[in-house]
C-alpha cells in the first residue's frame, strides 16, 4: 500500500475544499476545513499560488482555484466525462453519511475499482484504484442481478463450488434485490483488515484471487447477500458494503456506487435507509450520463 503523505492529502483538502465554494475561503477558514494550523498552510498556499493553481483576491484576501487548473481541467473532462457525473454523486454521497465511497466498473469475471471518495478525516480504503477482485459467486451480484436470465446463470456457471440449492437461493435473492433497488452484502465472519491489505498487496501470487474468494465469502452458514430487511426496525445486521448500480442507455449495468467502513451491526431501518440513498446516488448518475432507467425494482429483461 501506498505510504500516507500528509502534505500531499492537504493540498488536496484544499483544493477539493475550494471546488466546492464559489466565494472562496480565507486563511483561516481553509485551515479550519482541512484540520491544519494556520502556521501550517501559509507557504502552502503561498507555492500553490505561485504555481497558479490558487488566486488571492488582493481585497479580501480570499483564496479561490487559479487559472493554472483551467487547462488541466478541460483535459481531464474530456477524458473522464462520466467519472466527473459519478464521483460528484459519490463525493455528496460520502459527505452526508459519513462514510468512503467505491465505484467498480466489471470487467469480465473480475470488478475494477474505477474511483473512490473518503470522508476527510478518516483513512481511504485499503484497496488502491485499478485494484481488481474476483467477481465469482456470490461476489458481483450487483453487476449482474439487472441483466437478462442468461447472463445471471452465466455468473452461477462461474462459480468454483457449484450448488444446486445455492444457486437456486441466489435466484430467489435476485429478485429481492430488484425489490430493494440495491444490494447489502454482509461483512464477512472471519474478515480481517490486514489479512485482506496483504492478500490485495500479493499481486504475484497465482492463488491470490482464490484467497479473496474465500475471505470475502466467508460467512460460515449465514448468507453473503442480505435481502430478509423486512423484520423488526430494530434488528442488527453485520453489514459490510451497500451499493447499487448505474446504467447507460441500454441498461446496461455500468458501474457500482457503494458505501463500506461500518463500525458495527447497522439496525434494519438504517440499512433501508443507506440503500435508498445509496440508490438515488446512482439513479441520478445515471439519469444525468444516459437518461436511462432508474436501478429500482424492474424485472430483468431478455437481450
Amino acid at each position: 500500500m501506498p505510504r500516507p503523505s500528509p502534505q500531499t492529502d492537504r493540498v488536496v483538502a484544499i483544493l477539493d475544499h475550494l471546488a466546492q465554494r464559489e466565494d472562496g475561503a480565507t486563511l483561516t477558514e481553509l485551515a479550519a476545513a482541512v484540520g491544519a494550523d494556520r502556521s501550517a498552510l501559509v507557504h502552502v498556499l503561498a507555492a500553490l499560488t505561485t504555481a497558479g493553481m490558487l488566486f488571492r483576491e488582493s481585497e479580501d484576501r480570499r483564496y479561490h482555484l487559479g487559472p493554472a487548473l483551467v487547462r488541466p481541467g478541460e483535459v481531464a473532462a474530456s477524458r473522464y466525462g462520466d467519472l466527473a457525473v459519478v464521483r460528484a454523486e459519490m463525493g455528496d454521497l460520502a459527505d452526508r453519511l459519513a462514510l468512503p465511497c467505491l465505484s467498480f466498473v466489471p470487467e469480465q469475471d473480475h470488478g475494477r475499482l474505477e474511483q473512490y471518495v473518503w470522508p476527510r478525516g478518516s483513512a481511504p480504503p485499503a484497496i488502491p484504484v485499478g485494484e481488481t477482485l474476483p467477481m465469482l459467486p456470490p461476489l458481483g451480484a450487483l453487476f449482474v442481478a439487472w441483466g437478462s436470465d442468461a447472463e445471471f446463470d452465466g455468473w452461477l456457471a462461474l462459480d468454483p463450488a457449484p450448488d444446486i440449492s445455492r444457486h437456486e437461493r441466489y435466484r430467489e435473492q435476485r429478485l429481492a434485490i430488484l425489490r430493494l433497488g440495491f444490494v447489502v452484502e454482509a461483512r464477512p465472519a472471519t474478515m480481517e483488515d490486514r489479512a485482506f491489505e496483504a492478500l490485495i498487496d500479493d499481486r504475484t501470487s497465482p492463488r491470490r484471487d482464490g484467497k479473496l474468494l474465500r475471505l470475502l465469502a466467508d460467512h460460515g452458514r449465514d448468507e453473503h447477500i442480505l435481502t430478509e430487511l423486512g423484520g423488526a426496525p430494530g434488528e442488527l445486521h453485520p453489514v459490510h458494503v451497500i451499493g447499487a448500480p448505474t446504467f447507460d442507455a441500454s441498461g446496461t449495468v455500468t458501474r457500482s456506487i457503494s458505501v463500506i467502513g461500518f463500525a458495527g451491526p447497522v439496525r434494519t431501518d438504517d440499512v433501508l435507509r443507506l440503500g435508498a440513498e445509496v440508490r438515488a446516488a446512482a439513479d441520478r448518475a445515471t439519469a444525468s450520463l444516459s437518461g436511462s432507467r432508474r436501478s429500482g425494482a424492474e424485472p430483468p429483461q431478455e437481450r
